[in-house]
C-alpha cells in the first residue's frame, strides 16, 4: 500500500520478481581413464558432470594446459567425452635447456554451469607408447611434394638427414635403399653429443630412407623416414 492507499497485486507477473541464487558449483569427475592409468595415443577421455541449475559445457585438455591449439575440447551434450590424439611435450628446465618429455601427464576436465560457476578434475595418465610419436625431421636440402606419402625432392652433394624427437635410443641406423636397384647405404650413429644424423655420399636416384633406433643392441623402432629423388651434384 502506498500513501494515497493504493494496494498493488502481486500475484500479477508485473508486480512481482523470482529470483534464483546458485549458490553450488557444477560437479565434474574423470571416470575413464583411472588415475595413474596406462593409456596409448590416441585414447578416450569420459566424464560424469553435473550441476543443480544446468551445466554449460565441459572443456578437456592435456598439460601444459591452455597452450596446444585447438584445446580445449569443448562438449556440450552427454555423455561428456574428448579423444586424446595430444603427445607429451618436451620440457625445459631453466633457460632453453630441453628435457626429454615425460610419459606421465595429467588430463583435464573442466565443468561450467549456467551462472559462470566451474568446477575441474585432473588425473595423471602413463602413456606407454610416448617415445612413438611423431618425430621432428630436418632435411636441409629436402623439399617436400606431398608430406603425407613423405615423397620429396632433394639436390646437393650429399643427402643430409637431421633428427629430434627420439628417447631412449643408444644407437640409430639409417638405410638409404635404391628403389630399383635395391642397393643399400647404411650409416650408423652412436653419437648424438652434436644431434642424430646422417650424410649420405650416394648416386642420383630414387631412394627409401628407413630409420631404426636400438637400445642396448634391442630394436626401439623402425620407420620410414622418405621416398625421395636425390639428385647429386
Amino acid at each position: 500500500m502506498d500513501n494515497k492507499g493504493n494496494v498493488e497485486d502481486n500475484t500479477k507477473p508485473e508486480n512481482y520478481r523470482t529470483i534464483k541464487i546458485d549458490c553450488r558449483p557444477p560437479e565434474v569427475e574423470i571416470t575413464s581413464p583411472e588415475e595413474e592409468e596406462e593409456v596409448k595415443v590416441p585414447f578416450w577421455v569420459y566424464a560424469d558432470a553435473s550441476d543443480n541449475a544446468g551445466l554449460e559445457k565441459v572443456e578437456f585438455d592435456i598439460e601444459p594446459f591452455g597452450k596446444r591449439p585447438g584445446l580445449p575440447f569443448v562438449d556440450t551434450v552427454p555423455p561428456y567425452k574428448w579423444e586424446c590424439n595430444e603427445w607429451p611435450l618436451a620440457r625445459t628446465r631453466g633457460g632453453n635447456d630441453p628435457q626429454p618429455a615425460s610419459a606421465n601427464v595429467q588430463i583435464r576436465a573442466h565443468a561450467f554451469d549456467v551462472s559462470g560457476q566451474e568446477w575441474i578434475h585432473q588425473v595423471f595418465v602413463n602413456i606407454l607408447n610416448w617415445n612413438s610419436r611423431p618425430r621432428v625431421i630436418v632435411i636441409p636440402n629436402f623439399k617436400l611434394i606431398l608430406e603425407n606419402l613423405k615423397l620429396g625432392l632433394a639436390f646437393d652433394n650429399t643427402l643430409n638427414i637431421d633428427i629430434s624427437g627420439i628417447e631412449e635410443a643408444d644407437t640409430v641406423e639409417f638405410v638409404a635403399t635404391k628403389i630399383f636397384t635395391r642397393q643399400k647405404t647404411t650409416i650408423l650413429d652412436n653419437d648424438f653429443s652434436d644431434g642424430i644424423s646422417a650424410s649420405f655420399d650416394i648416386p642420383t636416384g630414387f631412394y627409401k630412407i628407413m630409420m631404426t633406433s636400438y637400445k642396448d643392441g634391442e630394436e626401439l623402432t623402425s620407420e620410414l623416414i622418405s621416398r625421395i629423388f636425390f639428385i647429386h651434384r
